[in-house]
C-alpha cells in the first residue's frame, strides 16, 4: 500500500483555491501541526530523503517482518523499491517528473495510468508534510482512542478528499482517510518519529482493517544521484521464435 512519492503536488498545490475566511478556523489548526513537525512539502528543509519502510504481522505470540520497502526522495522525483518476503514478490515504482511509471520483477517497466494515482498522491501529501500547503474546512469534532480531534478536509485538485484527524492538544494527526465518500482508505498514526531535532514525520501506522504493523525510518538530506531515480533495466528477454512465448535470461 506504500505510495508513490509527491509527484504533481507543486503544480497541484500551484492551483488549489484560495482558502475563504470562513476557513479560518481550518488554518489555525494546519498551522498547529506545522509548528508540531516542524516542517512542511517545499519549504527547503529536505532537499532529499530516504524512507525505509518495514512491514510486520504478529500472530500467535510471534512478530514476523513480510515486506520491506525504501523510496528515495528528491523534491517530487522519487524511486521506490519493494519487497514482499511472503510471497517473494520485488518491484519498483516511481515518478520521473512528468509520468508514474510501474516495473515488475523482470524490470519491465510501463507508465501508470490507473485511477489508483489520486489515492497514491493524497497519501503523499499526508506522509510527505503537504496537507499544511492545501486549504481545508472543519468537518466535526471526533474523539480518536483518548484523544480530541478536529476532523479537517481537504479537497485535493484533480484528486480525492483527505480527511486529517488533528489532535486539539498537540496537533499531530491521529487518523487520515482517503476518499471517505468514496472508496476509503483509512490510516491509524500510532507515533511520529523525530529525524531531526524538532523535526518529525510519521514513524508507526497502520491500515484500518489490516493485521500488518507499518514502520517507517526516514533518513534526510541524503546523496541522492541522477542514475538513483532512473527505473531499472529489464533483466529478461523474450524469444517470440517458438510457438510459445518463453523468457530466458534472468
Amino acid at each position: 500500500m506504500r505510495r508513490l512519492a509527491c509527484g504533481a503536488l507543486i503544480a497541484l498545490i500551484s492551483i488549489a483555491p484560495t482558502a475563504s475566511v470562513g476557513e479560518d478556523a481550518a488554518r489555525a489548526l494546519l498551522a498547529k501541526h506545522r509548528s508540531y513537525v516542524g516542517w512542511e512539502f517545499g519549504d527547503g528543509t529536505f532537499k532529499t530523503m530516504a524512507v525505509e519502510e518495514t512491514v510486520t504481522r504478529t500472530a500467535k505470540g510471534k512478530t514476523e517482518e513480510i515486506g520491506r520497502s525504501v523510496d528515495l526522495q528528491r523534491g517530487i522525483l522519487n524511486h521506490l523499491r519493494g519487497n514482499t518476503v511472503e510471497a517473494d514478490f520485488y518491484s519498483e515504482s516511481g515518478f520521473s517528473g512528468t509520468i508514474y511509471w510501474l516495473s515488475d520483477e523482470n524490470g519491465f517497466t510501463i507508465p501508470r495510468l490507473d485511477e489508483g494515482r489520486k489515492t497514491t498522491l493524497a497519501l503523499a501529501i499526508l506522509f510527505d508534510e503537504a496537507t499544511t500547503t492545501l486549504p481545508a474546512t472543519v468537518l466535526r469534532h471526533e474523539t480518536v482512542g483518548s484523544s480530541p480531534t478536529t476532523v479537517l478536509r481537504e479537497a485535493i485538485p484533480n484528486g480525492v478528499t483527505l480527511d486529517l484527524y488533528l489532535d486539539e492538544t498537540n496537533g499531530a494527526y491521529k487518523r487520515a482517510v482517503v476518499d471517505a465518500e468514496g472508496d476509503p482508505t483509512q490510516i491509524e498514526v500510532e507515533q511520529y518519529a523525530e529525524i531531526t531535532p524538532g523535526k518529525r514525520v510519521i514513524g508507526a501506522y497502520h491500515v484500518a482493517g489490516e493485521l500488518l504493523e507499518r514502520t517507517r525510518k526516514a533518513t534526510p538530506n541524503v546523496r541522492i544521484t541522477d542514475d538513483d531515480l532512473h527505473p531499472p533495466k529489464p533483466h529478461a528477454s523474450w524469444d517470440f521464435g517458438r510457438s510459445e512465448e518463453r523468457r530466458v535470461g534472468k
